[in-house]
C-alpha cells in the first residue's frame, strides 16, 4: 500500500499540469523565479528545443481530449478539445523552429 501511494504522488508531481500549477502560485506568492545559469548559448536553446518538445507532447497526450474521445462524448466537445490540444501542439512546434533556428544561426557565426 505503502508503494501505491509513492508511485500515485510521483505521477502527480511530474504531471505537467501540476508543475505548471506550482510555478503559478510562487509567482503569485511572490517568490522569486529560479533561473537557471546556462554555462553556453548552446546549452540555453537545446534546453529550450527541449520545452518545445514537451509542450507538444503535453498537447498530444491531453487527459481532456482522449479522455472526451475515448468516453464517447458529444462531437462539440470532442471537436473543442481537439481545437485545445492542436493550439498547445502548435505552440510547442513554434518554440521548437525558434529555438532550433536560433542554434543554427549561433552555430554557424561562431
Amino acid at each position: 500500500m505503502n508503494t501505491i501511494s509513492k508511485l500515485i504522488k510521483q505521477v502527480l508531481n511530474n504531471c505537467p499540469y501540476t508543475i505548471a500549477g506550482k510555478k503559478c502560485i510562487r509567482l503569485i506568492n511572490g517568490n522569486k523565479n529560479v533561473s537557471k545559469k546556462y554555462l553556453t548559448k548552446t546549452l540555453k536553446y537545446r534546453n529550450g528545443i527541449k520545452t518545445g518538445r514537451n509542450i507538444s507532447l503535453v498537447g498530444i497526450f491531453c487527459p481532456f481530449f482522449w479522455y472526451a474521445l475515448l468516453t464517447g462524448m458529444n462531437q462539440k466537445i470532442i471537436i473543442l478539445n481537439a481545437i485545445h490540444s492542436s493550439i498547445v501542439i502548435t505552440i510547442g512546434i513554434i518554440i521548437v523552429i525558434i529555438n532550433y533556428s536560433i542554434l543554427l544561426y549561433h552555430k554557424r557565426s561562431a
